[in-house]
């Protein structure tokens, strides 16, 4: 009898501490189960890219290259017109066009789908259907382009009935992508489809969306999506598009968000594909046997001889350009000491900023060190040879060179901190261990997606600049707090 109710007491247990650990998993995700997929030329990643998420209004889009080819197919042109009479359409929904006509007007085509995509009008995009083709007729099209992961099966006043349906009109983040760069190919074959690119482009819906993190001088043609609301607020958000950039290039991306607080969340997700791929990028330029040869570089110089080195670090840098108010100093043979000119800097330390640091001048054994410790920037040879030439005659473990190994009483010793990691870096978890530690002393930022090298060597644009502003954001408040201070960097 006893051990009957032991055993079930231990099952019942062991549920628990499950459902337990599960919540407290779940908690610290910062978003629920999001789909993202973003293309540059043959290089693409995301997250959950095959998996299928409700479109919402994204539908508008594959609608609109139906409508496109229906019109094309018909002999008709964006200036035929359909007449519509307002008390047919549904007041209780989202439709601005509802504002500017009363009693019956003729809407051309062009109007429509411009009141659909451009500012998301639920009733234009039910008129499209209703004159052009139903849902099925719309997946039909999609499909027969070879976009059979896209999924159109409801009108807007059908999922307004039932919400739980929603996923019906559905697409994988992947797929979505595909369908983005087969517009992007043809956007100029006909006047109908350069007409959507156009209104796709003054798109205004959405601004603090993937909008808000464009690369610097992007243009965005996008079409958004948005879920009904729950009880505590939460909704579907969606956001999918072209980002031209200035060098003629061009980037397809799609974000679908379930469930989501802010609108911001989908700018986060969004930045950390940018990052993604800009690093990949970045790691397919870099030769492969560039860390090599910088490790045998090294190695040489430890023996006297730093004539490859020195070719080496001048082919991958370039000369700084220093302001008119700052000086340098050269402390030592090998390193810089930027100050305020005519002003030397005295005192106590008030904080750090730190990128990617060395905590631990030796192989720890992390999983990062393990994960990323080739073919992401920076190799675990390379820094073997770094931890070598820095320790020569040295214990490697020392406190006073690792500072990774310093107790709990000196790290209560240094000033406020800002440390800012890449995730795909052999050194994150290095860093990581030292906030951990520092816990009230020092906020640790990680780029999702990024690799070694964000800030000193170009390539990773992204990272780069959301590095620069977390930097000023860190420095101003220090500023604030402490008035005017000196500011000191070594290189």
């Amino acid at each position: 009898m006893w051990k009957n109710k032991h055993s079930l007491l231990f099952v019942l247990l062991t549920f628990f501490l499950a459902y337990i650990q599960a919540t407290k998993a779940k908690s610290q995700s910062p978003y629920f189960p999001y789909g993202a997929s973003i293309m540059n030329g043959d290089l693409c990643c995301g997250h959950q890219e095959d998996c299928a998420f409700a479109m919402h209004s994204v539908m508008k889009f594959p609608q609109a290259l139906y409508v496109a080819d229906y019109l094309n197919k018909k002999g008709l042109t964006l200036n035929d017109s359909v007449l519509v009479c307002k008390d047919s359409l549904d007041a209780e929904t989202w439709s601005p066009m509802l504002s500017v006509f009363e009693g019956t007007r003729y809407f051309t085509f062009a109007e429509l789908i411009e009141w659909s995509l451009k500012q998301s009008d639920n009733n234009a995009c039910d008129l499209l259907f209703a004159s052009c083709g139903l849902p099925n007729a719309v997946e039909k099209y999609i499909h027969s382009l070879g976009f059979k992961d896209i999924h159109v099966q409801l009108t807007e006043k059908e999922m307004k009935k039932s919400p739980h349906r929603s996923t019906e009109n559905s697409s994988t983040p992947k797929e979505m992508v595909r369908l983005l760069e087969w517009f992007y190919l043809h956007r100029n074959d006909n006047k109908n489809l350069s007409f959507i690119w156009n209104i796709m482009a003054d798109c205004s819906t959405g601004q603090q969306r993937i909008a808000a993190v464009l690369p610097k001088g992007g243009k965005w043609i996008h079409k958004t999506g948005s879920g009904f609301p729950s009880f505590d607020g939460r909704q579907d958000r969606n956001d999918v598009g072209i980002i031209l950039l200035p060098d003629g290039s061009h980037l397809s991306i799609a974000v679908f968000l379930p469930k989501s607080k802010e609108e911001n969340e989908v700018a986060e997700i969004a930045e950390h594909c940018l990052m993604r791929i800009q690093a990949d990028e970045f790691l397919r330029n870099m030769p492969s046997d560039l860390q090599h040869k910088q490790t045998m570089a090294i190695l040489k110089a430890m023996d006297g001889d730093n004539k490859e080195l020195m070719a080496v670090r001048n082919s991958r840098n370039t000369q700084p350009k220093y302001s008119d108010n700052v000086e340098t100093k050269m402390i030592t043979p090998t390193m810089r000491l930027y100050e305020p000119k005519g002003r030397t800097c005295r005192g106590k330390i008030e904080s750090l900023l730190l990128f990617y640091p060395v905590t631990k001048a030796f192989d720890d054994g992390s999983e990062s060190w393990q994960q990323y410790g080739k073919g992401f920037g920076l190799d675990a040879e390379i820094m073997n040879a770094f931890n070598q030439e820095y320790t020569i005659n040295a214990d490697k473990r020392c406190s006073a060179i690792s500072v990774g190994q310093c107790s709990d009483e000196e790290l209560n010793m240094l000033p406020r901190t800002l440390l800012i990691a890449a995730e795909r870096d052999i050194l994150r978890d290095q860093g990581l261990a030292l906030a951990e530690r520092m816990r009230g002393k020092i906020q640790r930022i990680e780029y999702k997606g990024a690799v070694h090298l964000f800030i000193t060597v170009p390539g990773q644009d992204m990272a780069f600049d959301r590095a620069v502003k977390d930097a000023i954001r860190f420095i101003t408040v220090i500023i604030k707090k402490m008035g005017k201070i000196c500011f000191r960097t070594t290189i």
